[in-house]
């Protein structure tokens, strides 16, 4: 692929993304290099430390919308093909295919993702927190939503909703919340939803 093909299908993602990125040629390809070091955070005087935008936590059962989209509050089934295209994941593959995917499918159903750099990062007052993770061996990923309360929700699937324990707002920081059928053994990477 030449590099003014790569840029060019590079354009849906870099208009949903604002940080700095390398392009460069390695192993007979275009691969993409993104610095998170410079993506923008709210101002201390625009974020609220708690639980911004978020709703409260309501039971939610329908077969076709999947923890993607229950999680950002889409009433879609959102898939990450880059998941199916791999076997293995790495460090690299996750931050510089995966997590960008994640922003441009966001990005598709007009919502706003902001990568954080961990649980406590402040969030401005129109967004709330979700949480996201993946089996490095490819094909499954989950994500869960934090609620108004702090608490904790997810969808599995075509499954109903799932409410966490309400008094735990680090619910994503344990492991065996994510083990549901599923090992979700990357790390947890929050965002911010817009």
């Amino acid at each position: 692929m030449s590099a003014a093909v790569f840029l060019s299908s590079l354009a849906l993602l870099s208009n949903s993304i604002s940080y700095d990125y390398n392009l460069f040629y390695q192993r007979s390809e275009w691969a993409l290099s993104f610095d998170y070091s410079n993506y923008a955070r709210p101002t201390q005087s625009e974020s609220s430390y708690y639980y911004g935008d978020a709703e409260s936590y309501q039971f939610y059962n329908n077969e076709n919308v999947n923890c993607f989209g229950y999680a950002i509050g889409i009433e879609a089934y959102i898939e990450l093909g880059i998941l199916y295209a791999v076997s293995n994941i790495d460090e690299a593959m996750y931050w510089n295919r995966v997590v960008p995917e994640v922003v441009s499918k966001a990005r598709y159903y007009n919502v706003t993702l902001r990568v954080l750099s961990g649980l406590d990062d402040s969030i401005a007052d129109d967004e709330y927190r979700v949480a996201f993770r993946v089996n490095l061996n490819g094909r499954e990923m989950h994500f869960m939503r934090q609620n108004a309360d702090g608490s904790w929700s997810a969808k599995y699937g075509e499954e109903p909703s799932v409410l966490f324990n309400p008094d735990c707002d680090y619910i994503p920081e344990i492991d065996e919340v994510w083990k549901r059928g599923y090992t979700y053994d990357s790390i947890t990477t929050y965002f911010a939803r817009r």
